[in-house]
């Protein structure tokens, strides 16, 4: 499957790697502002990504991972309860929020194993990248009375390295 075979796959994943990169930047510049707001914009992030991940398991040809699909499922209900605040406790909201970045660092470390399969160069730093979402999930589950503002951040600090990571692929792997 030839570079121009993803199209609009490919812009799509590189526009929201750029609004990864913005909010995350918003999140840290003022976390007192967004720390009400944060959980519907982390609940519409989640249901984005995990709408993504369920297309490209659609769409591709000749990978298939299952492991893409349930990430995407997973992201996609995790989404939908954050949005619709069931879980009204920081506390509850820390561990969602930590299990979702535990999530999406897994995925990561996966998609750099099969971006080195694919012959890409820079595999490594999505590898770091998805290292470094899963230490920022064992943050958070080990500093859950701290949530709120630590919180922000470090959902802040997240989304930054998700951008990076999804932009750099986006316009190497693609």
């Amino acid at each position: 499957m030839s570079k121009s075979d993803f199209g609009w796959y490919r812009i799509l994943f590189i526009i929201l790697a750029i609004l990864y990169i913005i909010s995350g930047f918003m999140l840290i510049a003022y976390p007192s502002l967004f720390a009400g707001s944060m959980i519907y914009m982390i609940g519409f992030l989640c249901i984005l990504y995990g709408c993504i991940l369920v297309a490209s398991y659609f769409m591709a040809v000749n990978f298939k991972s299952g492991f893409t699909l349930v990430t995407g499922g997973l992201l996609i209900l995790a989404g939908v309860l954050i949005s619709t605040n069931i879980f009204s406790a920081s506390i509850a909201l820390g561990v969602v929020t930590a299990i979702g970045f535990m999530l999406v660092g897994t995925f990561k470390i996966y998609q750099s194993i099969f971006v080195k399969n694919l012959g890409i160069s820079s595999w490594w730093t999505v590898l770091v990248l998805g290292i470094c979402n899963l230490i920022i999930g064992l943050i958070l589950i080990f500093n859950l009375n701290d949530s709120g503002a630590l919180i922000t951040v470090l959902i802040g600090t997240n989304l930054i390295v998700n951008g990076v990571s999804d932009l750099m692929l986006g316009f190497t792997a693609f």
